[in-house]
């Protein structure tokens, strides 16, 4: 199990809807790269801007949110990271996508200053 801030390495095909920087809506097929409690990143071939609304299903599960930032890799597509929305949370009880790797949180460490 993992922490409840942990993200989670996945690879996932999901079918995706984004509107690009124009408000437009298109649907295409893009790969969930990493999720958590209330975030998603998203590989596509389009591109979108921050502030604009993504839906993609996973499993059969929809997930909504809000694109926080989004990079375009010319040899790869658009990387989106996605603030999912409050009514569509995820957790590995509702689904676990393909490839899945949570990794543990990093404990905090004393350093000598905080140890004295």
């Amino acid at each position: 199990m993992f922490g409840a801030n942990s993200t989670c390495l996945c690879s996932e095909l999901v079918r995706l809807t984004y509107q690009d920087n124009l408000g437009k809506t298109h649907e295409t097929t893009g790969n969930l790269e990493e999720i958590s409690k209330d975030q998603a990143t998203l590989l596509f071939d389009g591109f979108t801007q921050r502030g604009r609304r993504v839906w993609f299903v996973a499993q059969g599960h929809t997930l909504s949110g809000v694109v926080d930032s989004c990079s375009w890799e010319p040899l790869l597509g658009c990387f989106a990271t996605v603030r999912l929305d409050e009514s569509c949370r995820w957790s590995q009880a509702q689904f676990q996508p393909e490839h899945l790797l949570c990794l543990p949180q990093p404990r905090h460490r004393p350093t000598r200053a905080t140890a004295a």
